[in-house]
């Protein structure tokens, strides 16, 4: 269910006007759940968020 809802969240954040806290808002909720879903994923999206 954590899951599911997390994608909800990051699915509504990447369709809406994003302003610069709304990404750290998203991980500052999640940053314990998805780098324990997908190690890798979680690398390159907090990698590249700097350039987006």
């Amino acid at each position: 269910m954590e899951r599911i809802f997390a994608h909800l969240r990051l699915r509504a954040l990447l369709e809406s006007d994003r302003r610069p806290r709304d990404p750290v808002s998203l991980h500052a909720r999640h940053k314990m759940r998805l780098p324990a879903h997908h190690p890798a994923a979680y690398r390159r999206v907090v990698a590249q968020a700097g350039a987006r």
